[in-house]
This record gives structure tokens, sequence and C-alpha cells, in this order.
């Protein structure tokens, strides 16, 4: 299910704004579409997402000093946390956590066990050991007495201590209980948030987009029917389309400001279990406080997602992100969850375009990570050989348009080929909805520019991905640079050309060698 929704009415939609302010028009859009329709010359912040972002930041910020402060106890243990684990180490005192393990236990055997298997979670989720040696004790677990496990536990604990001081400040750490820490913020600043929203009355403005949802997910489904090698049969008289049509038809489609956002009374209790499942975690204290900190508060996110229902664990990954640009699939579930931004409801009107088309590009986009996978390469040979020609174009495409370290190609493909397929199901689903004529309109007209509905769709497109173009001294995303990513997709498609009337000598001409993974011509 995806929402757009209304927060205001505004004189100008976002698109005819960018396409007054925000063009090159000394640039060719067959020569360098992307530096034509993203400005190198005005400032970075007059770029829609850039606006967006900026919408969103306000209405997080204005409860941001309650949500993350100190007031709240849960927040303030978390502070204290990382202000202590900068400045210094307290070390782990192993006699005062037996003292505390045998004042909990006293002679029960099985309270033993289950300290060993809450503790043993912790140090398994860190160490790139084996863990042989433990998984076989924990399987004996239930045989095993409390003398045996106290000669071992602190030992585990403190080795789980020293673990996280050793990488608190590195990448993997920080992420690891930023997650943790941040999401308890990060759930109280949406519930108010979705609070405010529900008493200004914007979620009665939602416009409900499920059947379009719907006819994309055909339009994919459709374009598997007419792809060759998906219709081959092996020995056995079987294809590969039953794969693609069931992981099609199962994928589902989650968006921020949807009905578990809109249910604040679900918003509270998750709040209210987390605050309750971290304190009850608190009460096995190590006499380490930063490390019965993290330990909770581990456990307390861990039992909020325990639950299952599908929509609420979307939820919960949702939250951590706290209405930031994203979309993201998850190949786990099956899933794709569109974040807020993307469903900004200034990025067209209906007098430019009917449907919002650069909603549908991200879309598109995370539903083709379902499949747009390289193992398939190991079982297609057509697959590997689009796989190898959509690679080859973006490492040409990044020898002309990149600037500094470009390394898109084989470390990109996955995204590029995403945004590849995806633009093409969202062409479908946009000439399927506009007759000849009417894409042929013009829809914006000055002095400098005039505009057809044809236009404006690649518009759209375009000027989502707008930013400064910098000097890169490396490469490490497996997202190629932003002019690469849309100009190496629009050279992927004739249909751009046409549109803009592009001549074989023009780089936005598109290549002779079409790569293509999906539909009839992939073969």
């Amino acid at each position: 299910l995806i929402l757009s929704f209304l927060f205001h009415i505004a004189s100008t939609d976002l698109l005819t704004d960018h396409l007054t302010n925000n063009v090159d028009v000394s640039v060719n859009p067959c020569d360098d579409f992307y530096q034509h329709v993203c400005s190198q010359s005005i400032n970075d912040t007059e770029f829609p997402l850039n606006k967006i972002e900026r919408f969103y930041d306000e209405i997080t910020a204005k409860f941001s000093n309650f949500s993350y402060s100190s007031n709240l106890a849960i927040m303030n243990d978390w502070n204290n946390m990382l202000r202590t684990g900068y400045e210094t180490k307290r070390g782990f005192n192993r006699s005062e956590f037996e003292d505390r393990i045998r004042m909990r236990c006293l002679d029960s055997d099985d309270c033993y066990r289950e300290e060993f298997a809450y503790f043993s979670g912790f140090y398994a989720k860190r160490s790139n050991e084996s863990n042989d040696r433990l998984t076989y004790f924990l399987s004996k677990l239930n045989t095993t007495k409390g003398d045996e496990i106290l000669a071992i536990l602190p030992d585990m604990v403190e080795s789980t201590y020293n673990l996280i001081y050793a990488r608190l400040w590195n990448k993997t750490e920080v992420l690891l209980n930023g997650q943790y820490g941040g999401f308890y913020g990060h759930l109280t600043n949406r519930l108010f948030v979705m609070e405010e929203l529900k008493k200004d009355g914007i979620f009665e403005k939602i416009v409900d987009y499920r059947e379009d949802v719907k006819q994309f997910k055909e339009l994919f489904i459709e374009k598997f029917k007419n792809t060759p090698w998906l219709n081959e049969k092996d020995n056995l008289g079987l294809t590969f389309l039953r794969e693609f049509e069931d992981q099609m038809n199962d994928l589902v489609v989650y968006y921020d400001l949807d009905e578990n956002d809109r249910d604040l009374e679900l918003l509270r209790t998750m709040n209210s279990l987390f605050s309750q499942e971290y304190y009850r975690a608190k009460t096995r204290s190590t006499g380490a406080e930063a490390l019965d900190t993290i330990f909770a508060l581990e456990t307390a996110f861990s039992t909020l997602n325990k639950t299952s229902d599908p929509e609420v664990k979307v939820l919960l990954r949702r939250v951590l992100f706290n209405l930031r640009v994203n979309a993201v699939y998850y190949d786990d579930v099956n899933k794709v969850a569109i974040l807020a931004p993307f469903l900004y409801p200034e990025l067209n009107d209906n007098s430019t375009l009917n449907k919002p088309y650069a909603l549908f590009s991200i879309i598109g986009h995370e539903i083709s990570h379902s499949v747009m996978l390289k193992k398939w390469a190991n079982r297609s040979s057509t697959f590997k050989k689009g796989m190898e020609c959509l690679t080859d174009h973006y490492n040409r495409t990044c020898d002309r348009f990149g600037k500094g370290v470009c390394n898109s190609g084989t470390q990109s493909f996955a995204e590029d080929g995403s945004d590849v397929l995806g633009a093409r199901i969202n062409y479908e689903f946009f000439t399927r909805n506009y007759k000849e004529e009417e894409r042929n309109e013009i829809v914006f007209d000055s002095k400098l520019l005039s505009v057809n509905r044809e236009q404006a769709f690649f518009y759209v497109f375009g000027s989502s991905w707008c930013s400064k173009i910098t000097e890169a001294t490396e490469h490490t995303d497996v997202h190629s640079h932003d002019q690469i990513r849309v100009n190496g997709l629009v050279a992927q498609m004739p249909e751009f050309a046409k549109a803009f009337h592009c001549s074989p000598h023009q780089a936005m001409y598109p290549d002779k060698m079409q790569c293509h993974l999906f539909g009839p011509d992939a073969k």
C-alpha cells in the first residue's frame, strides 16, 4: 500500500519550480542529461530531495529536544554510556559479577542456565570465532549444574565486555549499538510526530495508491512472462518463470505514514513494551553500567522484533530511519519499505503528471532488487550476458562522466540493474496512463524551456537525484555516483532519445547494444 499526502496547498509543484529555477539550459539534455536537469551553478539546497529532507527535518526536530533528551531515563542511560565510553574504560569486576549472579540465583540450576543463555547471545553476536564449543555447551545446558556454569560464565561476559570496548567506536559496534539506543529515541519522536499530524488532520488528506501498486507488480509479471530464458524448460520440463511469479506475488510494499503509523495506540504500546523490557533486562546487572545499558537495549529491541506480524516488523525497521530519505528492499522477508520523503506531495500536480512517477521510479527500483541477483548469472547464460553488458555500459559511463574515482560496473550492478529495470517498468506504466497525443502535450513553457508531458516524465526522474558533483577520492558505495546513475540509465532508454530528439553522435543516444536481462529482448 502506497500513500501520497498533502500537508499544505502550494501554488506550484516541485517539478514546475525545478524546471523554472534549477535547469541548466546551456547544457543540451542529449549531451549530459544530469548536468542539464541538475544545474551545477545553483545552491544544492534548492534541489528537490534536499527541500523535502528539510521539510521532514523540521517535523522531527520540533520534538527532538525531548525525544532524545536525558530527561528520558533510557536516553539518559544511553547518553551516559556514550560519554563514559569515550572518556574511560572501567574494568570488568569478576568477583562483583559472580556475587551478583549468586545472589540472583542462590541454589537454582535453572536460574544459572537462564543467565548463561541470556549472556551467551551477546557474546555470539560479536565473536568472530566459530563458537563450536559454545554451541555444544548450549546443547547440553539443560543438564549442566549451576557450579559448572558459574565456572565459565564470568569469562564469557568479560570477553563480551572486552569485545565491545575494543570496538565500541568503530563502525560495526557504533551501528550495532546505535540501532538499539537510537531506536528508542526515534520511536518516541515518531509518536510525537504522528500525534501532531493527526491533530492537524493530515491523515484525512491521504490518497490511496493501492491499485496502482497492484498494476505496477502486474507489469513486472508480464515482463517475466515475455522473457525467453525464464520460459526455457529444463530436463524435467520446469522453468524459472514460476519462481519469479511467486516472488513478485508474495512481495509487499509498505510505506511511512501507513495504518500502523496512524495507530497511535500501537506506537504507545511499542514504546511502553520497550521500556518494560529494558528495565527488566537491567535487573540482570553485571556491575558494569555501560555493558548493562547495551545488553538491556538489545534485549528490549529483540523482544519487539519477535512479533509475528510482518507489518509491525517492517514498521520497526522503518522507525530506525526516522523519516529520512530512503527506500529499502528487505530480502529476508521479501518486503519493500518506502520512507516518508518519497511520499512528499508536491513532486508533481495533476496539471503536469497524473501520477507520482518519481515515487513509482523508486518503487520500481526496490521491487527490481527482488530479482536483480548475481546468482542468476550461474543459472542462466542469458542473464550473465545481460549482466556483463550492463557492467560494461556503466564502466564506460564512468569513463565519460565520472569525476575523480568512479567504480561503477561490477560493484554497482545490483543497483544499476534495478534502476534500469525499474525505470523501464515505470515508463510502461506511464504510457498506459496517457495516450500518445497526451504525452506530446506541452505542460511547461517558458522563454528558455518548453517541456511536453513525456519529457516531464524524465525530468521528474532526473531531478530526484540532483546533487553537487564533487571530485571523488574513493568510491566504495554499491550505488553509482548520481550523475552516472542518471546518465547511465537514460542512455539505456531509446524512449529518452526519441522524446528529446537526440542524434546518434550525442552521448545520451542509446548504445547499439542495449542491455536487457528481462523482457522479450533478453535473448
